[in-house]
């Protein structure tokens, strides 16, 4: 009897430890895009991103949407605040994803330079300036994405 009810708590830990439910190939989906992206413009980043780890979490601060988060003896991983995922759209969700890969996998930093219409011309856009106005979509990601390659 006490074997069942500690296999039973076992298993009710081990599940309830999990990702309520969450299929981290939601997830990969989004970094085979970046892949995909990077090798239509001559660059390949695979080694890099079998070393990259990410997931959904709670961010509590206001305005982060995803971080990357540089580990010295254990792989890179990137945070991705699990509230706005379950909200956001494919772009949104590509957007959050490509500009984290940015940080962890391109080393690039926040780029707030605005074009001639005020829009911002990198997806790697501090959340938090007011310096331009992000606008990721059908329309602007080609040239946002080479360039986040160049």
């Amino acid at each position: 009897m006490k074997f069942k009810y500690l296999a039973f708590l076992m298993l009710f830990v081990a599940l309830s430890c999990g990702n309520d439910g969450f299929d981290s190939t939601e997830l990969d989906q989004y970094v085979d895009r970046f892949e995909a992206e990077a090798n239509e413009r001559g660059q390949t980043y695979i080694n890099e991103i079998a070393n990259i780890e990410i997931h959904l979490v709670e961010i509590i601060t206001p305005g982060i949407l995803g971080q990357c988060v540089r580990g010295l003896s254990d792989p890179n991983q990137i945070h991705i605040d699990r509230a706005y995922w379950l909200e956001a759209d494919d772009l949104q969700k590509e957007f959050v994803v490509f500009h984290e890969l940015g940080h962890c996998i391109l080393n690039k930093d926040h780029e707030n330079t605005a074009g001639a219409n005020g829009n911002c011309i990198s997806i790697m856009y501090d959340g938090n300036s007011n310096e331009c106005l992000l606008s990721y979509n059908l329309d602007t990601k080609e040239a946002m994405l080479d360039e986040l390659f160049q």
